[in-house]
């Protein structure tokens, strides 16, 4: 039970990151299509 929590602690860390990754990501892209103009 405990190897479980565990999992599911390391996935919300993981959809954590990537969250974090995607919005930075997102306003990268913004800022190059807004340049392109």
């Amino acid at each position: 039970m405990r190897r479980f929590v565990a999992v599911r602690d390391d996935v919300r860390r993981f959809i954590c990151y990537h969250a974090r990754a995607a919005s930075l990501h997102r306003r990268f892209a913004l800022s190059l299509i807004v340049d392109e103009r």
